[in-house]
Order: C-alpha cells, then sequence, then structure tokens
C-alpha cells in the first residue's frame, strides 16, 4: 500500500537547540508549529505519496544506515497524521464533516468564478466540456468532483493528486486540489468555542514595518532603561496611594459598573484600544527581529473584549533573547500604562474624578498584567511556557493526551502520537490546572450571567439564558452525540464503564435506603440577649472613663463622669433662690411680729420729733428777723424739714403695712414663684446626677467609645452620643437559613453545633429558641440559639458556622433536596 504524502505548503527551518539541530515546521493553514529533530525530519521528506512503507523503510535503512522496523514506521505515520503534516488524501471515510468541507469548496469557487463542466457519472468521462483533448485527466477531475460531492474528500484529493502526476501544468486541478486541501485542514482547526470569539482585520505587517522604520529608537537601551525607570516610579507612587488602589480594586470587582450602560460603553472604549496597542508592542518587538506578523484582530474572550497578534513567526527565531522579548512585549506595555495612570492618580490628589478614574484603570493594568503571565491560558505566559519546557502546541497536544488517558481507563482504542517521557511528564502536570482552572472560570461565568439574565427579566432571561447556551453548544453536543455512537460497543466491552455503573447502581439502591443524620447549615454571628446603649445627654467634656470592653460590671456601678463644675454653680444658685422666695411667703403668709411693730412705732415717733424740731427751728430763725439770716440758711432749713417729713410719711406707711392683713394676689405670686424656683432646683440636679454614668444593669461592657488613651477622653461630647454598650450575662447565636436549605424541618428545641471563627478549634452547643422569617425578600430564615456553655467569652459580633441537626432521613432526600425546592418552588417564582 502506498504511504500518504507531506504536505507541500509546509515551511521548515532549521534551528540549533539544546538538543543539537531541530527542523521548525511551520503549517501556514492552521497557524501552528512543530519540532522534529533531524532524523525525523529526513524521514518525513521520505513519505512522497509513491512509496510503500517497506520501501521508505529499506530507503532509510541505506540513507541513514538505520534500519526502522514497519510497526515503528506506523507509529511515526500516525503521529504525522495526527498533527496534520500529510495530505488530505488519506481522508476517505463519507461524514457530515467532510460534506460540509464540500460545500465551502463548491463555495470558493463560485466565489472565484470557477467552472467545472462535468458529466455526471463518476468514472465516465464525459463528451465534451473541459478535457481538452486530454481523456485522463478530464476523467480524474470529472470524479474528482462527483466524489467531492458526495462527500468522499479523500478520495477527491487522490484523483487530483493523480491528475498533477500526470500533467504539472493543470492550474485548475492545482487549484482545485488547493482549495480541498486549506478547507478540510480549516475544519481541522481548533474551534474557539462560545467563549472566545475572533474579528480578523487582516495581517497587519505592512503597517508595522513602516511603524518599525519610523521609530527605530525604541531599539535602543536608553529607551528600554527609560522604560524601566518609569515602571519602577510608577510602582513606589502606587505604594503611596493604597488606600485609593484598594478602593479601585473594590469597584472594579464588584460588577456594580456593570449597570450602567454609560460605563460598560466607556470601558469597552478604553479596553479595545489599550488591548490593540498591548499586541502593537507584540507585533512590533516581531518586527524589530526580522519576523512576519501575519494576523491581527479583535477577541471577545468570556465577553469580554481583547485583541490577538499572530507572532508565532518568532519560533523560528534563532536568538532565545529575541523570542523572550517578543513574548515580554505585552507585559511591558502593561507596566507602562500601569505606570502612566499611577502618575495621572498621584498627580491628581484627593477625591478628583480624573484621580478616581486614574486608579481604576491603574488596577485595570495590574490585573491585565497577572492575566498576561498566566500560563494556563492561551497568553503571553503561555508562550512563555512553551519557550521554556520547549515543545510547541503545548496546549493542544497536553489535552490530546489528557483525553487519550481518559480513554484508555475507559478502554477506549484512542490512537496517541509517540512522546517521550520528558513531554509526558509535561503533558499530565500542565492539563491537570488547565483543565481545573477552565472549568473553574466557566462555571463562574456561567452562574454570573445566569443570575444577571435572571434577575433582570426573571422567566424570560432564564429561557433566554439557556436558549442562548444551547444554540451555541450545538456543535459540541453535535460531535459529543457522534463519539458515543462511534465509541458505543467499546464502552459497553469497557470493564471500567460496566464496573463504574454497577458501583452506580449500588450507590443509588444505597441511597434509598440508608439514613444519616440531616443538618441544616448557616451563617451565624453573636447577639447578646439584652443589650443597653449608654449616650451622653447633654453636651459636656468627659473627663474620664472607668470602664473598658469585657470589664463586669454592676448596677449603678459608675462608668463614666463628666465634667460638672457648672452643673454645682446653677445647684447652688437654684437652692439660694428657692430659699429667699419661701422666706418672703412665709412672712406674708404669717404677717408682722411684735417686736417689728414696736420698732416701726418707734420710727414713727422719732421721725415726728425731728419734725418738731425742724419746724422749731425755722420759726426761730423767722422770729429773729430775715436781715440776721441768709437766703441760703433758709432755703437749707426748709429743705431739713421737708427730708424729716418724708421720712416721717414712709415710716408711717411701714406702719400701716405691719398693722394692716396680707393680700391673697401676694401669697398667690409668691407661692408661684417657690414652685418656679423648686422645679429649677429639680433640673439643675438631674443635670448634675446624669454627670456621672452609671451602668444600669449587671453584665459587662461589650462595646466603649475609643480605647484606653482615646482622645476623646478630656474632649467635648455631643448630646446623643453613645458612649458605651452594656449587655447582660449570656449571649444568643443568630442563624441565617438560605432559601435552599430544608427550612420546613427546622423546630424550637433541635440541637445546635456551631464553630466561631475567632476560636476555630473550639465548638460550643446549643439549643434553638426561635425561628422567624427575615424581612428581606431572599427567603432566608433567622434562627436563634442558646449557647449552653462558654457563651458569656464570646464577644457580640463574632461570626462562624453552625448546623442545626434536624433528624434522620436518606441520603436519596438530602442530596436530590435543593433540587427538588428549586424545581417546585424557586423556579416557578421566575414566570
Amino acid at each position: 500500500m502506498i504511504a500518504p504524502e507531506l504536505r507541500h505548503d509546509l515551511e521548515f527551518h532549521r534551528q540549533t537547540g539544546e538538543a543539537g539541530v531541530e527542523v521548525l515546521v511551520v503549517d501556514p493553514v492552521l497557524n501552528a508549529y512543530h519540532k522534529l529533530d533531524e532524523l525525523q525530519f529526513e524521514l518525513a521528506r521520505l513519505f512522497d505519496g509513491r512509496r510503500t512503507l517497506a520501501a521508505i523503510s529499506q530507503r532509510a535503512a541505506q540513507q541513514f544506515g538505520v534500519e526502522i522496523p514497519l510497526a515503528d514506521l506506523k507509529q511515526f505515520l500516525a503521529q504525522l497524521r495526527a498533527l496534520n503534516l500529510l495530505t488530505v488524501a488519506s481522508e476517505a471515510v463519507t461524514s457530515r464533516v467532510n460534506l460540509r468541507i464540500a460545500r465551502r469548496v463548491f463555495a470558493r469557487l463560485d466565489e472565484l468564478g470557477v467552472v467545472f463542466a462535468q458529466r455526471r457519472g463518476g468514472a465516465q468521462a464525459p463528451e465534451g466540456g473541459e478535457r481538452r483533448g486530454r481523456e485522463e485527466e478530464a476523467r480524474l477531475i470529472d470524479a474528482a468532483l462527483f466524489q467531492l460531492e458526495k462527500g468522499r474528500v479523500g478520495e477527491a484529493a487522490r484523483a487530483l493528486e493523480a491528475v498533477g502526476q500526470l500533467s504539472k501544468g493543470n492550474a485548475r486541478a492545482a487549484m482545485l486540489l488547493k482549495l480541498v486541501q486549506q478547507e478540510t485542514l480549516r475544519e481541522r482547526r481548533p474551534r474557539d468555542g462560545m467563549w472566545m470569539y475572533r474579528i480578523s482585520l487582516g495581517s497587519p505587517d505592512r503597517l508595522l514595518e513602516s511603524t518599525a522604520r519610523a521609530l527605530p529608537f525604541l531599539k535602543w537601551p536608553a529607551v528600554h532603561w527609560a522604560a524601566g525607570v518609569m515602571m519602577v516610579v510608577g510602582v513606589y507612587l502606587a505604594l503611596t496611594q493604597l488606600l485609593r488602589l484598594d478602593a479601585a480594586f473594590k469597584a472594579l470587582f464588584n460588577f456594580s459598573w456593570l449597570a450602567s450602560p454609560v460605563l460598560v460603553a466607556a470601558v469597552y472604549a478604553y479596553q479595545l484600544p489599550s488591548a490593540l496597542i498591548h499586541e502593537m508592542f507584540h507585533g512590533l518587538a516581531t518586527k524589530f527581529y526580522g519576523g512576519r506578523v501575519r494576523e491581527a484582530g479583535v477577541l471577545f474572550s468570556y465577553l469580554s473584549p481583547a485583541a490577538f497578534c499572530d507572532v508565532s513567526d518568532s519560533y523560528r527565531f534563532q536568538s532565545r533573547w529575541a523570542r523572550a522579548m517578543v513574548l515580554l512585549a505585552g507585559p511591558i506595555c502593561e507596566g507602562l500604562l500601569f505606570s502612566f495612570w499611577s502618575i495621572v492618580m498621584y498627580l491628581n490628589p484627593g477625591a478628583s474624578l480624573v484621580g478616581t478614574v486614574a486608579a481604576f484603570l491603574a488596577m485595570r493594568h495590574v490585573f491585565s498584567a497577572a492575566g498576561c503571565i498566566n500560563p494556563l491560558i492561551r497568553n503571553d505566559g503561555y508562550y512563555a511556557l512553551v519557550e521554556v519546557v520547549g515543545i510547541p502546541n503545548l496546549r493542544e497536544r497536553a489535552f490530546r493526551y489528557a483525553s487519550g488517558l481518559v480513554g484508555r481507563v475507559l478502554g477506549l482504542p484512542i490512537e496517541q502520537p509517540e512522546t517521550s517521557a520528558y513531554e509526558r511528564r509535561v503533558f499530565f502536570w500542565y492539563a491537570l490546572p488547565a483543565v481545573a482552572m477552565t472549568g473553574i472560570v466557566i462555571y463562574v461565568a456561567l452562574e454570573y450571567f445566569y443570575s444577571l439574565a435572571v434577575d433582570a427579566w426573571r422567566g424570560a432571561g432564564f429561557v433566554l439564558f439557556w436558549g442562548a447556551l444551547l444554540l451555541s453548544q450545538l456543535g459540541l453536543l453535535t460531535t459529543f452525540w457522534g463519539w458515543l455512537k462511534r465509541w458505543r460497543r467499546e464502552l459497553y466491552a469497557s470493564r471500567v464503564v460496566r464496573a463504574g455503573a454497577a458501583l452506580a447502581v449500588a450507590l443509588l439502591a444505597a441511597s434509598l435506603v440508608v439514613r444519616t443524620p440531616m443538618r441544616v447549615t448557616g451563617a451565624t454571628r453573636v447577639v447578646a440577649k439584652d443589650r443597653r446603649a449608654i449616650v451622653a445627654l447633654f453636651d459636656g467634656q468627659l473627663l474620664e472613663v472607668l470602664k473598658e470592653e469585657g470589664d463586669s460590671v454592676e448596677e449603678g456601678e459608675v462608668l463614666a463622669r463628666f465634667d460638672a463644675r457648672a452643673l454645682e454653680v446653677k445647684v447652688r444658685v437654684a437652692e439660694a433662690q428657692l430659699e429667699n422666695v419661701r422666706s418672703a411667703l412665709q412672712t406674708l403668709e404669717q404677717g408682722a411680729r411684735a417686736e417689728e411693730i414696736a420698732l416701726s412705732r418707734a420710727a414713727v415717733r422719732e421721725s415726728r420729733a425731728q419734725l418738731s424740731f425742724a419746724s422749731a427751728a425755722r420759726e426761730r430763725g423767722r422770729a429773729l428777723g430775715a436781715e440776721l439770716n441768709t437766703r441760703a440758711d433758709s432755703d437749707r432749713l426748709q429743705g431739713i424739714e421737708l427730708q424729716v417729713q418724708g421720712e416721717l410719711k414712709n415710716r408711717a406707711a411701714a406702719l400701716q403695712v405691719l398693722l394692716a392683713r396680707p393680700r391673697e394676689e401676694a401669697v398667690e405670686a409668691l407661692a408661684a414663684e417657690v414652685k418656679r424656683a423648686t422645679a429649677e432646683l429639680e433640673l439643675a440636679n438631674a443635670d448634675l446626677e446624669v454627670a456621672t454614668v452609671k451602668s444600669p444593669l449587671k453584665g459587662r461592657v461589650i462595646k466603649r467609645l475609643g480605647r484606653r488613651g482615646d482622645p476623646m477622653v478630656g474632649a467635648r461630647v455631643a448630646t446623643g452620643t453613645e458612649l458605651m454598650v452594656v449587655a447582660r450575662s449570656g449571649v444568643w447565636a443568630e442563624i441565617e437559613v438560605p432559601a435552599w436549605q430544608p427550612q420546613a424541618l427546622l423546630e424550637v428545641g433541635q440541637r445546635v453545633k456551631v464553630k466561631f471563627w475567632a476560636d476555630p478549634g473550639r465548638s460550643s452547643e446549643a439549643r434553638v429558641v426561635a425561628v422567624a422569617p427575615r424581612a428581606d425578600a431572599s427567603g432566608a430564615l433567622t434562627v436563634r440559639a442558646a449557647l449552653e456553655a462558654g457563651g458569656d467569652g464570646l464577644p457580640e459580633g463574632a461570626v462562624g458556622e453552625a448546623r442545626v441537626l434536624v433528624g434522620e432521613q436518606t441520603l436519596m432526600y438530602q442530596l436530590t433536596y435543593p433540587v427538588r425546592r428549586y424545581l417546585s418552588v424557586d423556579f416557578w417564582r421566575l414566570f
């Protein structure tokens, strides 16, 4: 049997590596690179489509002096076929994939305007048309077209290759063969899937070449040093703004900005240009070292906008430094953009809009750089790992090796290409975390977008999400179904599958019978049974705080003191005012005493005597004659007389008041004044009382203003400021049970085991004392449990996890409860 032929469109580049001379095989259709040693390369060149395997083995023995058994040669042929290095003529299986390839070939012919006239009938030559006197060539071309219409791509390719052997100048047959090969190989190209969508913008090779010529200084070492200094400065300035970066981190990952179309548009508007700049750095580095950039464009990775640039031509660079610089160009770009925004953030301190946006973008570039160097995704870090381990197409080959291991476990005859022990170790340890990370990322993305759709459109969002997911994965489901149909007999015959099925049946039966304790779990926190908040009742200076958090207190014990000097003065003034008013009222109610009346009468008699003496003096002066007295003496005597008359009148009036009875209006007015003074004194005493803060109950202090030495002590405290919180001895464990837990099984009196994160090595026992629904729309229940021992030492607010023992149920009941509850309750709420 003739061995298949090596493809003619492959490119070969010799390199000197650590293992000696290696040949880099470039696949321009699949955009893949493979490494062969020199012996493998020379052996692959013997597959020319004219020799049998025995002839190739004999020729290798003559040319290389090495005898290669046919079994090893068949294994090497399988390796070349797995790497898609052979022509498509070996494909002779009619399948839906081949029909799709044939349709694309005919569509390309229509686009090019090429028409092949033929007579239906397969191998029989047509009477006219395109044969142009070349009967055999026309017959083979018609046979190829006939086989292509039937979906036999391999047979069509063999017929076209036969045309090429008959006549090297048949351009149409060569063009048709090239189309068949290209479309077949493109069908084998790995699919991006629903999480990766590419939009090619063509080859930027000319643009990058002109840019490299216009900016030759980018290769200067001084520019590289300047870029390094700029990144160091950016990191230093970012470290001085850690609080702002922390706020930007929270804003970046709480995804609240997704609710605003304006913010989403702004993020996308920045993301695409920055991603293109990142990729252009890769392209420029490739051009600087003499490489070629075949393709660039935009892609959406997990619905996030990004870009791509095909710089795989750097594989053929002889210098490791050149290959490293191409790989490092992207992270260097991210570092420069991060430094730029760090500088902008530093120059705009405070809560300015520019500074906030700069912090957000700087944090975005930090995580973008982290993603670049992640080797588990197809990014810069992955290609750097490929360069380190020296295995091109590491991801595809590792996943193929992992699928082969799974097939081997299941007993499926899946062929594996020949690999060395070193490659098998690398494949295993790379595929293990890569598959795990891919699964985690897909799960998180699905859960997030499912919640987003359901929260926004409820039932319509549910249908839209699952409909879009199924439509996007029809190809994968079809492939999986075809895989099952292909390997169903092997699966039925596999001992591993049969043992697994038997084990699954046994576990299912056991789950229907075995009953185990069922527990309801939920987050818990410590709350005080009885807590009192002590607040300042007036503005004043806080002199001292006598108790710290955790201190025990007795009822009525002094906790803190305020400055009460002003209050003490106010109390003394109120006491003096009350005493004066009370004395006046008492005097008015009891009347004048006899001693007071006698004194008043004596004063009246004295005034009368003084008046008689003053009148006599004035009369003597008149009798002696006016000539002897001056006018001033006369006026003085008259003034004395008038003064004495006034005193007599006042003393007489005072005597009448003492002799008269008190009026009722005056008594009532003084009584009211006494009441007012009494109230003022009581208010002053009350203010003085609250200046000394006392405990309203027996317990312990669970919260206080500040800490020991706090500047609030000695400062002025406003009215209403919380000074302390005092709680009685004993605490509750308040448990939040989510809606998907079996809430209907919760009852008062059930046992609870609580573990707090502050003391994870110790568990506390409790008992349910109350079950109540929450006030929000989450559907959760709040369960309150009384801690039986050790609760006094737990601070209020301590969090942990609680498990409530709700009885015994079968394993099937416990495993299927969340699904059954969702289908019976939550699912119908969506509609």
